[in-house]
Parts: structure tokens; sequence; C-alpha cells
């Protein structure tokens, strides 16, 4: 299977919508509210990221044979710490017809060059304290739960989250921290 990764483009936003609702009702079930898994519909979904898209933010997406198979977002990490070198990975998600078998693994690595190349020295990502897959992924590429959690609400649910981070250039403090 040859994969193509690009920047993504407006007009992918109901191939990402299409990938975002299926593969958080397929890696969610049992650990999100049944009822919030059901509202996530494409049409809904596709103007979401239409906005997204046209504002230009740093989305990667997976195509295999032309046929958009997953995508990832990066951006400035919302924590203030690490003198503002923070990056995070806000998603990361592919079609379950295509889970494990490299995709995950290559919007990760450019989702990571893009970050270093921004200057980011630190990345983190929130994953779901149930959601062991993502945690075993996570794992295999070096980050680490750093001990910060949070509760997010889902359709009424509280749901554990958990901080996973690593460092992406290991200078640290940077050359420029005293310029």
């Amino acid at each position: 299977m040859s994969a193509r990764l690009r920047r993504a483009r407006v007009a992918d936003a109901a191939a990402v919508a299409q990938v975002h609702a299926e593969s958080w009702q397929v890696a969610y079930a049992g650990v999100l509210p049944r009822s919030y898994l059901a509202t996530l519909r494409p049409e809904p979904l596709a103007r979401y990221w239409a906005r997204r898209l046209r504002r230009g933010e740093p989305m990667h997406v997976a195509t295999v044979r032309g046929a958009l198979v997953g995508f990832s977002l990066v951006g400035a990490g919302q924590a203030q710490s690490f003198g503002g070198r923070l990056g995070e990975l806000f998603m990361l998600y592919v079609r379950p017809s295509h889970w494990r078998r490299g995709l995950g693994a290559a919007l990760f690595a450019e989702s990571m060059a893009l970050l270093e190349e921004a200057g980011a020295y630190w990345l983190h990502v929130w994953v779901l304290a149930e959601n062991r897959a993502a945690q075993g992924f996570y794992a295999g590429r070096g980050l680490r739960p750093d001990g910060a959690r949070r509760r997010d609400v889902f359709d009424g649910e509280r749901v554990e989250v958990e901080r996973w981070a690593m460092a992406l250039n290991r200078v640290w403090p940077p050359r420029d921290a005293g310029a």
C-alpha cells in the first residue's frame, strides 16, 4: 500500500470529517458515551473542518489511491511552560480500515517535523486515560505521561484525560533563549 502525505486543503474538509467521525465511533466505543458518539456526523463536521482549514491550520492528510484515509493537526501548545516552545498534537486519526498499516506513524513523523521546523522543543498530546491503543502508539514514539490530568465532559459524562509529552530537541535551553 503506497500512501501519500500532503498538507490539507479546504476541499478535504468532507473527507477529513468522514475520517474524524468514523475513527472516533470505532476507537472510542465503550470509552465515550454512546449518545455522544452518535452525534458525530460527517456533515456538521465538514463545516467545522472547512472553517479551520480556511484559517490555514497546519493539518496533514494521508491518501491511499487518491482517497483520504487519515489526518493530523498540530500547533502551538496551550500550556504556558517551556518558554513558549511547546507544540501540541491536537488530533491524529486514521480510518479504521487502514489501522496498523503505518499511516499513523507517517502522519506523526510529518507532524513532528513541522513542529521542529516551527521551533518547538517539546511536544504534548492529550490522551483519554482508557485509550490503551493510543497510549501504546505514543509510547512507541517516545512519549510518556507527564502527570498532568484533566477531566473532559462528553454528553454530560466526565472522562479522564492525561497528558503525554516528549522533548523534540535535546538542546535546552535554546541557544537564542537569552537573545
